[in-house]
């Protein structure tokens, strides 16, 4: 507690303006506490204590670079709490930090809407990938089976789908049979990696089919076009709106055949939304004021903004902003809320108007997006490669669309081919064609 007093007392210098900051009544920094949920003051409570955690990761790389400099350094945080906040851990600072940034991710066979659970991972990798795109990405406890009978389908398609988001390196987890110690501590797991031939074989093949194809996979993802605003006054002050909307946003355009991104208020600081042809803003009704200064200043120089839900209203602090720090007009559109299905079709209306590149469109027979069919596009050695991975929970038979049209395409992964760019997506299904 008197380290977080002292940062609040060095930020604001006298109570006074704490006071009028946090629309609190403390007479002095000495009777400072842990902050309400919902009060102004959480968004420094958690500015702090994600400080610190970051800080102490920091001192120990330090440390351990200080002896040993030929040492490569990584962590592994838990996935699922790149939207928790209060867990402590910066994402960003973390990426930054390590020389392979890294992570304990999971997938789960089982779905509501999807083939499998992919979203955790993958919103992870892209996260990562975005903050340090020239670092391999690592994850060390790699979940993908605690159930009985799965199938290696399943498997191969766990593998796939995460390094085609830009993993580079894993530890598959094998948490070893039976009660282990006493309390949650010491519980094992009956069925495991290890437990089932078809998941050993979907694993070890996976993982010589990636080597074999590692020119390929190397390419993807793709450097993003479109990004989804990371936004951390939002995350701090409204924990039970931005997050799900966010979610929902990224499961909605990663189904739209183009690389998926996310900025951070630090990057829109270093001026790289630069680089965007669309910025998706996902209900971040927070935001600090020179965060939308730059913002404003993007759309005004001809990029687009896609606002979903209550967006860009008030500072850290709940304070409304000024008027005329965003220009309205055609650059900008407006979306509801919604589940993911829902946001598909205007995410990806925006996504043409502007202008995003999705040089193969893998489209229903009536046009549509083949939505949740995952399909990204790269060149590789002067030729289309194309990875197509089976999201979708029912058979569907899509089509590519390319310009020029597809005369012909071979699969890598399995050397069949084909004479046109029509063919059967299956559950689970990993497809890696080079096209012609």
């Amino acid at each position: 507690m008197r380290l977080y007093r002292e940062y609040v007392g060095r930020k604001f210098g006298t109570a006074q303006q704490a006071n009028e900051r946090g629309g609190t009544k403390h007479e002095s920094f000495d009777v400072v506490s842990v902050p309400e949920r919902d009060s102004p003051e959480h968004f420094d409570w958690l500015t702090f204590h994600q400080d610190q955690v970051a800080g102490w990761f920091e001192w120990l790389a330090g440390q351990v670079r200080q002896h040993d400099t030929k040492s490569v350094l990584s962590n592994k945080p838990r996935a699922w709490t790149l939207l928790q906040p209060e867990r402590g851990i910066d994402w960003e600072r973390e990426a930054e930090l390590w020389d392979g940034p890294g992570c304990d991710a999971g997938r789960s066979p089982h779905d509501a809407t999807d083939s499998f659970g992919w979203r955790e991972a993958a919103m992870c990798f892209d996260f990562q990938k975005s903050v340090a795109p020239d670092k391999p990405l690592g994850d060390f406890e790699y979940h993908y089976v605690h159930e009985p009978t799965e199938d290696e389908a399943y498997v191969r398609a766990t593998y796939w789908h995460s390094y085609l988001h830009g993993l580079r390196w894993s530890n598959f987890w094998v948490w070893a049979t039976g009660q282990l110690g006493p309390g949650e501590a010491g519980a094992g797991m009956t069925h495991t990696a290890w437990s089932q031939p078809r998941v050993a074989w979907g694993t070890a093949s996976a993982a010589l089919d990636l080597r074999r194809l590692a020119k390929y996979v190397a390419a993807f993802p793709g450097k993003p076009e479109v990004a989804l605003y990371f936004c951390r006054a939002s995350f701090y002050r409204d924990n039970s709106i931005y997050p799900g909307t966010l979610a929902a946003a990224y499961e909605a355009a990663n189904g739209l055949d183009a690389p998926v991104g996310f900025i951070t208020d630090k990057m829109i600081r270093e001026g790289k939304l630069a680089g965007l042809k669309l910025l998706v803003i996902p209900a971040a009704k927070y935001v600090e004021t020179d965060v939308l200064t730059k913002i404003g200043a993007y759309v005004q120089g001809g990029g687009r903004l896609l606002l979903i839900g209550d967006c860009l209203q008030v500072d850290e602090y709940g304070r409304d902003h000024a008027a005329g720090l965003l220009p309205a007009g055609a650059q900008v559109t407006q979306l509801d809320r919604g589940t993911a299905t829902e946001l598909v079709a205007g995410i990806d209306e925006a996504e043409t108007v502007a202008g995003v590149a999705r040089p193969v469109r893998c489209l229903r027979p009536d046009g549509k997006p083949a939505w949740p069919v995952e399909c990204r596009a790269v060149t590789v050695e002067g030729q289309t490669v194309v990875s197509l991975v089976g999201l979708n929970k029912e058979a569907m038979e899509v089509r590519l669309v390319v310009q020029p049209a597809v005369q012909q395409w071979t699969d890598l992964l399995t050397d069949e081919a084909g004479a046109n760019g029509s063919f059967t997506m299956r559950p689970l299904s990993v497809r890696l064609l080079r096209v012609k």
